[in-house]
């Protein structure tokens, strides 16, 4: 009996430690030590019991102690497997789910983006084929090969002319932040009024081949300003209008923050779910994200993250940012642009339900564990006793007291033994 009062005492003790741990949403690997404080009771009261009235020699071939350990098995093995296996196969679904929602996310954001940049090119088109600049360039490239200061100053007033209509449509258009028209070589001849209009174009390496290929070219992406604005340059031919003659490039320097509402439009909403979007160049350098435009501080990621995300493109995978945050993201790799789209999710976030169900299941195994433990403990002892007060007389016969009786207290089969041993 004081192995079963120990054993009983030690199943509400562990279990007010491991409820008290589970109400503070303990990490999943405490469900190993969960287990191993349920088996590491039942061995102390095991050796506990073999201790007590010379019982040392039966060993684990004792009635307590095989009632005991068949306690332990029935309870834990199912529980464990069946929860293991639920947690699994829930922990799967989610993984699935979020990575198609991520996937489908990063779909409708290059969608919206590709129709984005094919409205600036258009406007791109319509600013270029303005009469006030093909006029005036043509005028300007036909007295280029003559040397006077009077057709100087003439060719000088047709650049002025262009750069008055420049910036005339800058000053209407905010989206874009220069215009800037070159000659045949890429060298700046007229730009829109701003601060930054000396500031040279930054051109592809391979822009010629691009303006071959697809009649216009995209530039790299720059940051100006103290905000660190990012601008990409969008640039067309300008061909005369009577031979198609070759006069130069009309370039723009495209604003990217526009996209911004399109990145978080394109986000998913659910319930207790932050997304962050963020737009990185071919190298993997970050161009934009959300987290800068009131997003969640933190949650974006840099290029050693993306790097790990680009191994295996539209696969959800976990990581660990810069400040130590634990998300899950995606990459998608743009058709038409050479960007790529990362978003990224909150890891607790998003498994929040899977992790309240573990911990619920984890709670409800140990609670039928102390339950059948404790009903076990119970059992045996009624089983224990009598045999131990028969025992008892049997070791007392064989030293020679043979007046020994043994307490009839039971009707069942334990009892008729007592009565034919009396």
């Amino acid at each position: 009996m004081m192995a079963g009062r120990y054993l009983f005492g030690g199943w509400l003790e562990f279990a007010w430690v491991i409820c008290y741990n589970i109400n503070k949403d303990v990490a999943y690997s405490s469900l190993v030590g969960i287990f191993a404080g349920l088996l590491a009771a039942h061995c102390h009261a095991l050796l506990s019991s073999l201790m007590d009235n010379g019982q040392k020699k039966l060993g684990f071939r004792s009635i307590r102690n095989r009632i005991l350990i068949f306690s332990i098995l029935v309870t834990l093995l199912p529980s464990f497997g069946m929860g293991w296996f639920w947690f699994d196969m829930t922990r799967k679904a989610t993984t699935d789910k979020i990575e198609q929602r991520l996937v489908d996310s990063a779909g409708i954001a290059e969608r919206e983006i590709n129709l984005w940049f094919k409205e600036r090119h258009y406007d791109l088109r319509v600013f270029a084929n303005s009469f006030v600049v093909l006029d005036n360039l043509s005028k300007y490239s036909v007295e280029g090969g003559q040397e006077s200061a009077a057709l100087e100053k003439k060719r000088q007033a047709y650049l002025r002319n262009i750069a008055t209509y420049l910036t005339l449509i800058q000053k209407q258009f905010t989206t874009y932040r220069r215009f800037v028209v070159l000659d045949r070589d890429g060298r700046m001849l007229a730009a829109s009024d701003s601060p930054e209009s000396d500031r040279s174009i930054a051109l592809p390496k391979d822009w010629r081949r691009r303006v071959d290929a697809a009649r216009f070219f995209t530039g790299d992406v720059q940051f100006v300003g103290k905000d660190a604005t990012p601008l990409m340059p969008v640039g067309i031919p300008l061909l005369s209008g009577e031979d198609s003659s070759h006069l130069g490039f009309f370039v723009m320097e495209v604003e990217l923050r526009g996209l911004l509402p399109l990145l978080t439009a394109s986000l998913p909403r659910a319930e207790q779910t932050t997304g962050v979007a963020t737009l990185f160049s071919a190298d993997g350098h970050s161009i934009l994200s959300t987290s800068l435009s009131g997003g969640p501080a933190g949650k974006s990621v840099a290029l050693p993250q993306i790097a790990q995300l680009q191994k295996t493109p539209q696969r959800l995978q976990e990581i660990i940012n810069s400040r130590g945050e634990r998300l899950v993201g995606v990459v998608s790799k743009f058709e038409e642009l050479s960007w790529q789209l990362a978003i990224t999710e909150d890891y607790y976030d998003v498994f929040a339900g899977v992790m309240q169900a573990r911990n619920r299941i984890i709670l409800i195994t140990i609670l039928l564990t102390i339950a059948i433990g404790g009903t076990a403990t119970i059992v045996a002892g009624q089983i224990i006793i009598p045999l131990e007060a028969l025992t008892d007389g049997v070791l007392r016969v064989a030293g020679g007291d043979l007046d020994v009786s043994v307490p009839i207290r039971r009707d069942d089969e334990l009892g008729i033994v007592g009565a034919m041993f009396n």
